[in-house]
């Protein structure tokens, strides 16, 4: 898989990963007076652990379809480690966004 392949942005995690390594980098490099920078760069942490946790769980499976064909492609098979891990990313990417709303309010 290719930079290009890989960047192309076709499944819900991806779209998670790509805007949790966006937070992380603008928590890091610009001064934000509307939100708190920490409470940004946790969600960040969060989403970008969830995009891991799918990135780690695809499998390419082939399965006979009976007379029809085969089924080639990747599917999330998740194991326990990436099950935790991606409760983990939900919790602290809920935590601080609730702490980001809870600051605008």
């Amino acid at each position: 898989m290719g930079a290009s392949e890989f960047l192309k942005i076709n499944e819900w995690w991806k779209a998670v990963l790509i805007c949790g390594i966006a937070s992380i980098a603008i928590s890091l490099l610009f001064e934000i007076n509307i939100v708190n920078r920490k409470h940004l760069m946790g969600t960040g942490i969060g989403m970008f652990i969830i995009g891991i946790a799918n990135w780690m769980a695809l499998k390419t499976i082939v399965q006979q379809q009976g007379l029809q064909g085969f089924f080639h492609g990747e599917i999330p098979v998740h194991n326990t480690f990436t099950k935790i891990m991606q409760a983990i990313g939900f919790v602290i990417t809920i935590g601080f966004g609730l702490l980001i709303i809870w600051e605008l309010i």
